[in-house]
């Protein structure tokens, strides 16, 4: 009898054990948490369906054409590595640098800078402003008081939001993510009505939908954000919308670009984590590509 007891008091304490390292590993994002969830993602990132939402290709350009666009996401690069003095990753300057004269307009997707200010925003623009740049801005760039403030006392910025503007063949709609809270705004939604096009890209920040939550930076939203079906509902269904969402890629455990499509709307997810493999988006004669950065 004494025996029984001590294998079951045995038992109880390993499944306590268990838990709680468990627990902790996952509060704490101890070992084998980043196993967990590199497994979690590598499952999901081959999986050709989550939820409704199905699986679609972005054509990879391994030459880029003479005149493009670009959109690129998370620009500073890895968080793992970031200082306060940084400015965007390295590949993203160099790529910005070697393709300058190619260059027709740059799309920001949020999180430019891990730790912005207003000096930060003057040399991105010293550097490429010959070139028209846009930013949908992150969290990174606007949400502490400090952040705001430098992001709003740049006169470079185009801060309107939500406004459309005609991009290498694309009407794109540029939106600010961080004062929505995620969500798409009334504004925004209307801009997309009130088009005259009938293939309208949006680029922004976070991601908009609960099914799309595995493949962001931040995975936790801070309102609850609809299912597929429920979002698309607000939106006409004779336009094709395609969604650019630039928080994305900045973890070796995330992909470098993902692409879900239902009925009439296309969700796209990329951003910067200085790993092999880095991709941006390259907009050329109405069409978006992929491209792999160096």
């Amino acid at each position: 009898m004494f025996e029984k007891s001590s294998k079951k008091l045995f038992i109880i304490l390993i499944l306590i054990s268990i838990f709680g390292f468990g627990f902790i590993s996952g509060v704490k994002k101890y070992f084998p948490y980043q196993l967990a969830k590199n497994i979690q993602n590598k499952y999901l990132n081959n999986s050709y369906e989550i939820g409704n939402l199905k699986n679609c290709q972005i054509q990879r350009l391994e030459t880029l054409p003479e005149s493009f666009s670009v959109v690129i996401g998370h620009a500073y690069g890895t968080h793992k590595n970031a200082q306060y003095n940084d400015f965007i990753a390295d590949s993203i300057s160099k790529f910005l640098i070697v393709n300058r004269n190619n260059i027709e307009k740059i799309i920001f997707t949020g999180d430019i800078f891990s730790v912005p200010s207003l000096y930060k925003w003057q040399r991105l623009f010293d550097e490429f402003g010959l070139t028209d740049v846009f930013v949908a801005p992150g969290n990174h760039d606007v949400e502490r008081p400090d952040s705001k403030d430098a992001f709003e006392a740049s006169h470079f910025i185009r801060q309107d939001y939500p406004f459309e503007v005609k991009i290498s063949g694309s009407n794109v709609v540029l939106d600010d993510s961080v004062v929505s809270k995620w969500l798409v705004g009334n504004k925004a939604q209307r801009k997309i009505s009130d088009s005259k096009s009938q293939d309208i890209i949006v680029a922004r920040h976070h991601v908009l939908i609960t099914e799309l939550l595995a493949f962001a930076n931040s995975n936790t939203s801070p309102v609850p954000l609809p299912s597929v079906e429920q979002f698309i509902k607000v939106f006409p269904r004779h336009k094709s919308v395609t969604w650019i969402m630039g928080d994305g890629g900045a973890f070796e455990s995330l992909p470098r670009i993902t692409c879900h499509s239902f009925e009439n709307h296309r969700f796209i997810i990329n951003g910067i984590g200085e790993v092999e493999n880095d991709t941006v988006l390259i907009l050329h004669d109405g069409n978006i590509f992929s491209h792999i950065i160096q």
